[in-house]
């Protein structure tokens, strides 16, 4: 399955393409600046160079993908560490329990898991542990 990831060199977005590599995903990481990438010798990434706010950079780098991933925003909010699968999703915004301290490695797992599965398509779906 090929993927492509926007805001590849984010926080997020680096957990995301590490697993979505080592998941053996065809990977395409979207960045504004590629020497940001640090790839080493991986054969299922391509580094692809464009900005998010032209349209024809991102039309151009979505075609013949079949999954898009958006990493773009402020992964500060969110902790360092491992995957640990130790969070809900599927509830609405009213759930009163919501807990903030999520790791961007869970985050990253999450939204692969979303490829995985119709379950969640075309829905809004929260995330918390």
């Amino acid at each position: 399955m090929k993927l492509i990831i926007f805001g590849a060199t984010g926080t997020v977005g680096k957990e995301l393409v590490q697993q979505a590599v080592e998941k053996g995903y065809e990977v395409t990481a979207f960045v504004r600046q590629p020497e940001r990438m640090q790839i080493g010798n991986t054969p299922n990434l391509v580094v692809c160079k464009g900005d998010v706010l032209n349209v024809i950079d991102v039309k151009n780098a979505i075609k013949n993908q079949d999954v898009v991933l958006c990493a773009l925003g402020d992964g500060n909010i969110l902790t360092d560490g491992a995957i640990t699968k130790h969070y809900k999703i599927g509830f609405d915004g009213n759930f009163k329990k919501l807990s903030l301290k999520i790791s961007r490695a869970d985050v990253a797992d999450f939204m692969l898991q979303q490829i995985a599965t119709s379950q969640y398509s075309k829905k809004a779906v929260s995330i918390s542990n």
